[in-house]
């Protein structure tokens, strides 16, 4: 479970798992701007302890902006969702007005990317509640239309001899 909290631009979230919070700050000026992330926490859950998102808000007053590149690198995978989680629930609460799915898939999809997010796809999905098919069926028809860059052809590995 999510929760999301708001003071102006910045947007806390806390999601509990059975033993922990994950508390995550970050700072949003508008829709088009990728944002900063200025706190990621991992608390253990404690009966005596109630939470407070003003303490949390304070803390990031003089806090500089995290990489997330960095972060995600350093989390264990479990954890790196909780980043585009986050993103995704201020996607929510920001997000210009869009005319079609597609338009805020890309949003989305294009946001996801810049925070690093393997899976973009299945997030959007998931977030969602429709299927992994239906958010690739949007990015296509957003790449045959030209609003979305279509990947490279990669590279393939070569084999070990």
């Amino acid at each position: 479970m999510l929760t999301l909290h708001r003071l102006r631009s910045h947007f806390l979230s806390v999601q509990q798992t059975s033993s922990s919070e994950i508390v995550i700050v970050s700072r949003h000026l508008d829709a088009l701007w990728q944002g900063e992330l200025l706190l990621f926490s991992l608390e253990q859950l404690s009966n005596k302890r109630r939470f407070n998102p003003a303490t949390h808000f304070d803390l990031v007053r003089s806090n500089e902006a995290m990489s997330v590149a960095k972060l995600r690198n350093e989390l264990p995978y479990g954890l790196t969702g909780s980043l585009s989680r986050h993103l995704l629930h201020v996607l929510d609460v920001i997000r210009p007005i869009q005319n079609s799915d597609v338009e805020k898939t890309i949003w989305q999809y294009n946001h996801l990317q810049m925070w690093g997010e393997p899976n973009s796809a299945k997030l959007i999905a998931e977030h969602a509640g429709i299927s992994v098919r239906t958010v690739h069926a949007r990015l296509f028809q957003a790449r045959q239309g030209g609003e979305l860059a279509s990947p490279g052809k990669g590279q393939r590995a070569k084999p070990r001899l």
